[in-house]
């Protein structure tokens, strides 16, 4: 079952309250990325890379074909 799931269906409050931390935890990496090599900052290393760092990189690549 998935995390989601398993909030849902959960019987007791700690047990929600555990997945819904897992949740939150995966969340907050997709948005602010992982230091998986621990060298102190997220870069685009494998397994580090985030969401404003793909909106970044976005944004050179507009201005890289003059679209902005």
């Amino acid at each position: 079952m998935r995390r989601e799931g398993r909030v849902k269906s959960a019987t007791y409050g700690n047990t929600a309250q555990g997945n819904a931390g897992k949740i939150e935890k995966l969340l907050r990496q997709i948005v602010n990325g992982v230091d998986a090599n621990e060298d102190g900052s997220v870069s685009w290393e494998e397994g580090e890379g985030d969401l404003a760092q793909a909106e970044h990189h976005v944004g050179f690549m507009l201005k890289g074909e003059g679209l902005t």
